[in-house]
């Protein structure tokens, strides 16, 4: 009888130790897809480490669990965005305790105004400090799409950015 020796399952990240590494960088993404709201930002970071719990039979087991994060985390703040500006007809404007100048709220609507996957590969490569190659891994995208989604992004945010300059 030949004896089967059980292959090693993956390493399990703890969760614990997952919110500890990147709850920081997950906040420094969102915060400027809420118009510089902190509350909001941790809100959705909040939603997303719950999320996580509940899965974390499967994302535990990722290699970086702290990727399904981002994008679960980016995800929420998108449709957060769309939603409350589906309720008001006006430009999201930050909040008083918000240390943002009018061009960076300027900027950051514009970032708002954008395609989701746009406005996500531009946030995590100018806030979030990724590569486009790495924010096309964050997205679960092939990088030469990150590429397109990037460039079209860029070009929409000069003529839009162009456009409030003109006004």
């Amino acid at each position: 009888m030949v004896e089967v020796e059980p292959t090693a399952a993956p390493p399990r990240a703890d969760i614990d130790d997952v919110f500890r590494a990147c709850q920081r960088d997950l906040l420094r993404t969102v915060v400027p897809l809420t118009g510089g709201d902190r509350a909001a930002a941790e809100d959705i970071v909040g939603e997303a480490f719950a999320r996580a719990q509940r899965e974390w039979h499967r994302v535990g087991g990722y290699d970086r669990p702290d990727l399904w994060l981002r994008r679960v985390a980016l995800n929420l703040a998108i449709s957060t965005h769309r939603t409350r500006a589906r309720r008001r007809a006006r430009p999201l404007a930050p909040t008083p305790e918000a240390t943002l100048d009018d061009a960076s709220v300027e900027v950051l609507d514009a970032v708002r105004s954008l395609p989701e996957r746009q406005a996500q590969v531009v946030v995590l490569v100018y806030f979030a400090g990724e590569t486009v190659a790495s924010a096309a891994r964050v997205l679960g995208i092939a990088e030469p799409t990150a590429r397109t989604h990037h460039t079209r992004a860029l070009a929409a945010l000069a003529s839009t950015l162009a456009d409030e300059e003109d006004r």
